[in-house]
């Protein structure tokens, strides 16, 4: 029963150079790492020739096998690679994402600009144009807005609002009298406080009927009631 030789001289032919007493184990690795080519020559510890590497069964075993590519089907050769190189795509390809934040900025905008509009309407439905020196309405309670509105068929309707609510259903659609009567019960309940009144009179109507409301607040401001100041306004309705 044959052993293994323990140890092996190698003759690197390229080089020209003989190694001797190279161990199996080292002599393997030499093979597996490419140092030791087929074609090199060794010599097992106790012989006398050269044999080239690739005929001796015990270190060819451990020659690098290089395998080749085998195509098992023709559909297999003749089917397109695909390699996964990330290709920039051009406009349009596909959809962009949409950036909302503009979006919901511009909404918010327009949310808050239809709230204030919605407000400003609810004081009143005669619009009357942006001064440097108009009247300020505020929620203030004591500020009282009288408007004179101007009807398609030239009637003439009252309404009194107070602050920045709008006319409540017993203080629109009002005749002048009405309008007097209840102007002095708002004058009443505000007993000691101050208040100051807003005329919104439409553009259309005559001086003399703006002025007949106007004097008949005055008339009520020399016989005591508290009022700080009185504007008058005209415009033209919404």
């Amino acid at each position: 029963m044959s052993t293994t030789p323990k140890r092996f001289d190698i003759w690197f032919v390229k080089a020209n150079t003989v190694l001797k007493e190279v161990p199996y184990e080292i002599a393997t690795n030499y093979l597996q790492t490419g140092r030791i080519t087929a074609e090199d020559r060794v010599r097992a510890e106790g012989t006398k020739d050269w044999i080239l590497v690739k005929k001796m069964d015990l270190l060819s075993a451990y020659l690098p096998r290089t395998v080749e590519a085998k195509v098992f089907d023709e559909s297999d050769a003749i089917e397109p690679l695909e390699l996964e190189i990330p290709w920039k795509k051009g406009h349009g390809e596909e959809d962009d994402d949409v950036d909302m934040i503009p979006l919901i900025d511009i909404s918010m905008v327009l949310l808050i600009f239809f709230m204030m509009t919605t407000t400003v309407a609810s004081i009143s439905r005669i619009k009357v144009p942006d001064v440097s020196n108009a009247f300020k309405v505020d929620s203030n309670p004591g500020t009282i807005t009288v408007q004179i509105d101007l009807l398609s068929d030239e009637r003439i309707e009252y309404a009194l609002g107070l602050g920045a609510a709008a006319p409540t259903p017993d203080s629109d659609h009002l005749t002048e009298s009405q309008l007097f009567s209840r102007l002095d019960e708002q004058f009443k309940a505000m007993g000691t406080h101050s208040a100051k009144v807003r005329i919104a009179a439409h553009r259309d109507l005559t001086y003399e009927t703006v002025n007949q409301i106007l004097k008949g607040i005055e008339t009520r401001k020399r016989s005591g009631v508290l009022i700080d100041d009185i504007t008058v306004e005209t415009g033209q309705k919404r």
